[in-house]
């Protein structure tokens, strides 16, 4: 199933909503509990990332599960293949 590009600015408001929902839940972005967090050897941080990096996984397994594609090229008149040639045309000598 492709998800058309008309839903990108939903799909970035939403996914605002829940990242917001998370850092206060989580006490922190996962930025910061990532990046310092881990350099402190914080036990909430390190417990922090492993949950937020775990859900990551299992959303791109799930997701690739049920058929969902996330590109953006299945819109376009041309294919990609077409493009990445094109691209690749435009810095050869």
């Amino acid at each position: 199933m492709m998800i058309p590009n008309c839903a990108m600015p939903l799909r970035g408001l939403i996914g605002g909503l829940i990242v917001e929902f998370g850092t206060r839940m989580g006490s922190g972005c996962t930025s910061g509990h990532g990046v310092c967090g881990l350099s402190r050897l914080s036990k909430r941080s390190v417990v922090a990332t492993l949950c937020f990096m775990g859900s990551g996984v299992a959303t791109v397994a799930a997701m690739n599960f049920l058929g969902f594609s996330w590109r953006s090229d299945h819109c376009s008149s041309r294919s990609s293949a077409a493009r990445y040639s094109a691209l690749g045309s435009r810095f050869q000598a």
